[in-house]
């Protein structure tokens, strides 16, 4: 179902330069939507929309790692709390017209934290500063870079791998014989021993089909298992934190020794010993380098005060105290890449997200294999950043989940390469399908694996010897409950311009009630998804305030859908939210959202919706159908007490 229409070129190189352009369209349209956003409306405006925050004054400011600086601001207002910041959003710190681009690194209530880059402006610790949300040039700087870099046609290499993943050169059928010292464990079923076979055997690429449920990820920890034991360097890479935060839990629990490189913002907690920055903290070496950072620190403050009190008397002075500066600086880049190189060459896998495998510590390293998972969420330019460091690439993922998240409106960019190497080696023995299930029971997978799957998708025997949580409230594990004629009607916010249904909100907090008092809900963990954020906020506040407020916090996730991805729970409740008399659904036409919320569910899927606004569409239409015919389709009448 998921199909993209690809423009048709002469050779591979006249599509990568086409492919340069889109990306360039793209980051330039990224780039003057936030610029338009800041430049449009005054700082109140900003705030009230949630892309600002102000006022803020620094706090403390303090040399950090690769010649960064980590800057402490307090918030001097209580107005910022409703924002869209997050913990590792770009950012840009600004005072007047002056603006420096920044990461965010932590945030709370009173307090946040950024990373700046480089040398520190001296107009920042001028007076009251706030920041802007903005977008990352990192990402389109290093995703035209490596597309440079495949426009080259004197590294062999490369050239191969563009000529055969953009089907411009025929697949050769070959595979090395496997090791006879490898022993697959027993318990994976005959498409997953396939694929970790291939995994170890192939010469040059592997694209692994992973549908809902099929154990992907077990499949792929395996498999990196065995490659790291045949003396393979292994770089893992994801397009999303939360992806590849999952490589590396796996990785640990297969007792191999992986370190992750990114901003330690954007991990798990749990997982961060595991981080570059950590391994770099626990080095013998760290203490000295702590030591050259305070000095750094106080030679920085000594120089900001001959700023404040600038005269000519001074000026070589203050001079010589930035070449000290500089110095110091010098020597804890050369420390640090000391500790770095040590670290990458002790551990292995090597993790990173497709746009930090440009980290500089991986400029001049060489990997045996490069394994991207979740492939279809990755850009391709953005792919090619890691592939382009490896001899062999495996990549992972579903073309039916979750697509990359374009901006404009030329969507020839959702073509990724996941897509390309599915179409160019269809029928190949490049491409392995895993067939078998093992989440979801059979009610919840069939209307998915009919829409998506030509039906190809069976379930393992355990799935079929399940209890039924959903009894005695409910006739099967997936439920379509409709509020056609209860008066929910969607409507628009005014400052973020995303939709709620307060309505629908209200009923399926109510519903959460009634099912937690039917089905014994203490024993199992809950998704509630909708796809707009507003419509997320809605619920998380009626949940925060009712009866359900401590079972919330230990056992319901409430998101979108993104956060859903490869993930799962025992029960979902999705929130269709669109309810309008013009049948208009926005974004739910990408069906392939849809699919993902339709396959987390473990035992119970509920889905909540207006039949009258979602069945003027046919996908939406035969998903009602089908829960009428398969399933078990109530009115919301029946849910609500006067």
């Amino acid at each position: 179902m998921a199909q993209t229409i690809t423009p048709k070129f002469n050779n591979s190189k006249e599509e990568i330069l086409h492919l340069l352009d889109l990306f360039k369209q793209e980051a330039d349209y990224e780039k003057l939507n936030f610029i338009s956003k800041v430049e449009g409306q005054n700082i109140q405006e900003r705030i009230k929309s949630g892309i600002t925050i102000y006022p803020l004054e620094i706090k403390d400011i303090h040399f950090f790692v690769r010649e960064s600086w980590k800057i402490i601001l307090t918030i001097k207002s209580t107005t910022n709390t409703n924002n869209l910041f997050s913990e590792g959003s770009p950012i840009s710190i600004f005072r007047a017209e002056d603006r420096k681009q920044a990461s965010l690194s932590k945030i709370s209530e009173t307090e946040l934290t950024i990373i700046v880059d480089g040398d520190i402006p001296d107009w920042l610790e001028e007076g009251t500063v706030g920041i802007d949300l903005f977008y990352s040039e990192k990402t389109y700087r290093e995703g035209e870079r490596a597309l440079n870099k495949l426009l080259e046609e004197d590294d062999k290499s490369i050239l191969t791998k563009r000529e055969l993943f953009l089907g411009y050169k025929q697949i050769e059928p070959y595979f090395e014989k496997l090791p006879s010292s490898i022993m697959i464990a027993s318990n994976f079923n005959p498409s997953q021993r396939t694929a970790i076979e291939k995994m170890i055997t192939t010469e040059d690429c592997l694209v692994i089909q992973g549908p809902p449920g099929t154990g992907k990820t077990s499949v792929l920890a395996e498999g990196i298992k065995h490659l790291v034991g045949l003396g393979k360097k292994v770089l893992l890479s994801t397009p999303t934190n939360s992806a590849l935060d999952l490589l590396l839990m796996k990785s640990i629990e297969k007792e191999l020794q992986p370190v992750r490189l990114g901003q330690i913002t954007k991990v798990s907690e749990d997982l961060l010993p595991f981080t570059l920055d950590s391994k770099i903290d626990a080095h013998s070496l760290s203490k000295q380098i702590q030591k050259y950072r305070r000095e750094a620190d106080n030679i920085r403050k000594k120089a900001t005060k001959f700023h404040r009190n600038f005269n000519s008397k001074l000026a070589s002075e203050r001079k010589e105290l930035w070449r000290e500066l500089n110095g110091i600086r010098e020597t804890i880049k050369n420390s640090e890449r000391h500790i770095e190189k040590e670290i990458i060459r002790l551990h292995n896998p090597i993790l990173a997200t497709n746009v930090s495998a440009s980290n500089s510590i991986l400029y001049k390293e060489k990997f045996d294999v490069c394994i991207i998972d979740e492939a279809i969420q990755s850009l391709e330019p953005l792919a090619w950043i890691p592939i382009l460091k490896s001899e062999k690439i495996i990549l992972a993922g579903d073309e039916n989940q979750l697509p990359p998240t374009i901006l404009s409106e030329n969507k020839e960019l959702m073509n990724t390469l996941f897509s390309k190497m599915v179409a160019n080696f269809k029928d190949s023995e490049r491409i392995v399908f895993l067939n078998t299930q093992y989440r979801m029971e059979e009610e919840i997978l069939n209307f998915s694996n009919k829409e998506f799957y030509e039906n190809k998708i069976q379930s393992d025997q355990s799935v079929k010897e399940r209890s039924k949580i959903f009894q005695p409230m409910f006739e099967s594990s997936i439920v379509f409950i409709d509020t056609a004629g209860t008066g929910y009607e969607e409507s628009k916010s005014n400052e973020s311009e995303s939709i709620q249904n307060e309505g629908e909100a209200n009923f399926l907090v109510n519903l959460l009630q009634i099912m937690r008092e039917q089905l014994e809900l203490g024993k199992h963990d809950i998704g509630i998804i909708a796809p707009y954020r507003e419509q997320i906020k809605k619920i998380k506040d009626l949940v925060s305030t009712s009866k359900l407020e401590n079972f919330y916090n230990d056992q319901i996730e409430i998101n979108t859908v993104d956060s859903f991805q490869g993930r799962e729970k025992d029960i979902i409740l999705l929130s269709m939210t669109r309810s309008n008399e013009d049948g208009e659904i926005g974004f739910l036409k990408d069906y392939r959202r849809m699919n993902v919320s339709l396959t987390r569910a473990r035992n119970l899927l509920v889905v909540i919706g207006d039949s009258t606004t979602l069945q003027n569409d046919a996908f939406y239409s035969r998903f009602i159908t089908y829960c009428q015919e398969n399933g078990d389709y109530r009115s919301a009448y029946e849910f609500i007490i006067d």
